[in-house]
Parts: C-alpha cells; sequence; structure tokens
C-alpha cells in the first residue's frame, strides 16, 4: 500500500537568539490595585546586562541587573536562567515602610519604620527549588491592629518582647529563610511554603537568646505563663546565692547584654522554708543563751537539748542536721511555744537577697538600672524553694544602640 501523506508541516517555530542584550538608564514604574492602598514603586536607573540570551524557552547564560528604588535602596541580581537556573539576589538599604499596602492586607500589621538587607541565593529546574534568604531588619518599628494579639497567639509573648529579643546590640535582626521543595509541593501554595518557613525561621531567633538562660517560648496560647529562666536558687534563710547560681547570674547577664531591648523583674518573696530555718535560728540562739539555772533545771532534757542544738548548728550551716522523729516532734513543740517569725524579717530577706542580684547585675556587669527592676517583697512566705523569680519583658526604656 501507499505510504501515508505527511502531515502538513506548521509554521515555523520563531527562535530568537542573541549573543546580548543591555538595557542602560533604564527605568520601571509599578502600580498594584489588588491591595489598598495602591502599591505605587519606581525603579530608576535600571540596568540590564544578559548574555547568550533564547527565546521563547527563556535562557540567559550570563545575567547582571543593577537597580536603585525610589527610596534609594539599591537591588543587585546575579545568575543565569535555564534548565537549571541559579540565581544570587541582594538587596541594601529597601525602605520597608512602602510596603505597607501588603503588610496590612495580609496581616495584622503595619510598618513604622524600618530598611532591610537581603541576600538569596536560588536554584530551580527539573521540577525542584531550593533557596536560602537571609534578611537583615534595621529599625523596623511594627505596629499591629489588634494590639499585638496574632504574635502573642501564634508565640505566647507579646509583640514589643518578641522585637526586643529578635534585635541584636546593634538594634538589627537578623533571620535565615531555606525554602525548598519540588513541583508537587506548589499544590501546597508556595506562599504558604514561603510563610511556613519564615515562621520557623522567627521561632529559631526567638529561642536562641533565650536558650542561653534556660528560659523558652510559652508557645501558643501560653500567655498566661511568664517568660523567665529557671528562678535564682538562695541558701535558706540567708541571702547568699547557692551552689551553681553564680553561673545563673553571669548567664543572665551575657543574656541582657546580647538583647539591650530586654529586661528582668526580680521577685523574691521569701519561702515557708525560710521562716522556718529563721525561726529555729532563734530558738537555737534562746537556747545557747540560757543561764547555768535554767539548763540545770531541764537537765532530765539535756540530751535532747544537746542533740536538738547540734542539728540547728548544723542546718545553720546549711547541712541536714537530722533529728530522730522524738527529738524533731520536741522541736516543734519548742518552736509552737514561741510566737512566729516576724514578716518584717522576712521581708528584709527578700530585699537583702535582691540587693544582691542587682548589684551583680548594674555593678558588676554594667546592665543598664532601668532595665533591672524588683518586684516588692510579700509578707507572706510561699511553698516554692529559696529562690529570686525571673520575668523577661521588653525594657521600659531600652538602651541606646550604636
Amino acid at each position: 500500500p501507499a505510504a501515508p501523506a505527511p502531515a502538513p508541516a506548521g509554521p515555523p517555530k520563531l527562535v530568537f537568539s542573541a549573543e546580548g542584550a543591555r538595557i542602560q538608564k533604564g527605568g520601571v514604574y509599578v502600580v498594584d490595585r489588588s491591595v489598598k492602598p495602591f502599591f505605587r514603586a519606581g525603579i530608576s536607573p535600571l540596568e540590564v546586562d544578559a548574555r547568550g540570551v533564547r527565546w521563547p524557552e527563556l535562557a540567559v547564560q550570563r545575567l547582571r541587573v543593577d537597580a536603585v528604588t525610589s527610596q534609594r535602596g539599591r537591588v543587585q541580581v546575579t545568575g543565569s536562567i535555564g534548565p537549571k537556573s541559579n540565581l544570587v539576589v541582594k538587596g541594601r538599604d529597601l525602605a520597608l515602610p512602602p510596603f505597607n499596602p501588603y503588610a496590612t492586607t495580609y496581616s495584622d500589621y503595619s510598618i513604622g519604620t524600618g530598611k532591610l538587607d537581603v541576600d538569596t541565593t536560588a536554584s530551580f529546574g527539573g521540577g525542584e527549588y531550593d533557596s536560602v534568604t537571609e534578611l537583615t531588619l534595621r529599625n523596623l518599628d511594627l505596629k499591629s491592629a489588634s494590639g499585638g494579639a496574632a504574635f502573642l497567639q501564634n508565640f505566647g509573648i507579646p509583640l514589643e518582647v518578641g522585637l526586643a529579643l529578635l534585635r541584636d546590640v546593634s538594634g538589627n535582626i537578623e533571620l535565615k529563610v531555606p525554602v525548598a521543595g519540588t513541583s508537587e509541593g506548589t499544590k501546597v501554595g508556595l506562599r504558604t511554603i514561603v510563610l511556613g518557613a519564615l515562621r520557623r525561621a522567627l521561632v529559631n531567633a526567638l529561642e536562641s537568646p533565650l536558650k542561653l538562660v534556660g528560659a523558652v517560648l510559652p508557645g501558643k496560647g501560653g500567655e498566661g505563663q511568664p517568660l523567665g529562666p529557671q528562678p535564682l536558687r538562695f541558701a535558706t534563710g540567708r541571702a547568699e546565692l547557692a551552689s551553681g547560681a553564680d553561673a545563673q547570674i553571669e548567664q543572665l547577664a551575657a543574656f541582657l547584654a546580647s538583647r539591650p531591648g530586654i529586661g528582668v523583674q526580680l521577685d523574691a518573696t521569701p519561702s515557708e522554708s525560710d521562716a522556718r530555718w529563721l525561726r529555729e535560728q532563734a530558738l537555737r540562739k534562746q537556747l545557747e543563751s540560757q543561764g547555768a539555772l535554767q539548763r540545770l533545771a531541764s537537765l532530765p532534757e539535756r540530751g535532747t537539748r544537746n542533740a536538738i542544738l547540734k542539728a540547728l548548728a548544723a542546718r545553720a550551716k546549711g547541712e541536714p542536721g537530722e533529728l530522730t522523729p522524738e527529738q524533731e516532734a520536741t522541736l516543734q513543740s519548742w518552736l509552737d511555744e514561741r510566737a512566729p517569725f516576724s514578716a518584717e524579717a522576712l521581708q528584709a530577706l527578700g530585699r537583702e537577697r535582691l540587693a544582691r542580684v542587682e548589684g551583680v547585675l548594674v555593678k558588676e556587669h554594667g546592665i543598664e538600672a532601668g532595665r533591672v527592676t524588683t518586684q516588692p517583697v510579700a509578707e507572706a512566705p510561699v511553698a516554692d524553694p529559696p529562690a529570686i523569680r525571673l520575668t523577661l519583658g521588653a525594657a521600659s526604656q531600652p538602651a541606646a544602640t550604636p
């Protein structure tokens, strides 16, 4: 049989190829009416140098773009485009307030002030993409339409505390946001993937300084949990730091030095064990000061008395000072016969502990006094161990940054 007739030829395929293409002193003006107020931005001058250009498959062997924004920020793009594309994007001094239409449309926040430096390396092709973006936010001031409720719900801390934790000693916020995936990932939307990566970067950046002092983020719905490291333990009944507390203060001072916008509140509410220790030591002094006639009158109890005195002397040094159950019962009966230790003495102990920690932070480490605040010492003791409890928050008067 005769061979089938060849299919009619289609229109010739147009392929554009150029050794190079350049744009000099160009400009671009953009208006986006999908947000309100409308976003308007300009880039001028715009310089583009492309080598080895092909179209319609869109391939550029070597690309360089230099642009200046209307707010005098600079953007540079270098790399190649093809089956496997590699791009490097560098942005410097990019003003953030002009992007407020996007911030207020798609989030709970608005931008008061701030500039952005950005470095992105990205590769894509073959259904895969991989990028790492390093952001440096300078002089960032955020406002929230709901008073920071969204930030509190997401991270468990107020917005102002989060910003203070993120800022380094220069007042900058640095974030590293990796985004990677395949064409399968586009089913959930690139925006969702990027936002998820950004949130992970924020959590890591918030947790990083807190790990220095053993504090953790309360997490979603954790607004009832104060943000603070482990309490500073003290010797029972005294203003002497317990073993390991000196190192804790060193860590706290280093943390405060690295985050000038953060302050710490000290709470030295005495414990019930403090009250017991003070009552026992008052009894010890009374027993030791008894005259000879009193000691003779209590001769039948002399063995018990000496054992209790020995135990109380050991407890004064922080040792266990063990007693038999019968001796412990006798000690308790002697304590019950005496008035409870005064609230004033317990409060004085709390104030002495506060002065100890405050002095170390302010005088020995140079932390600004306004960043170390204290709670009034309560009269009633609590069941917790003897300690100063620490609560972190935004400093009322943040230190000036260079």
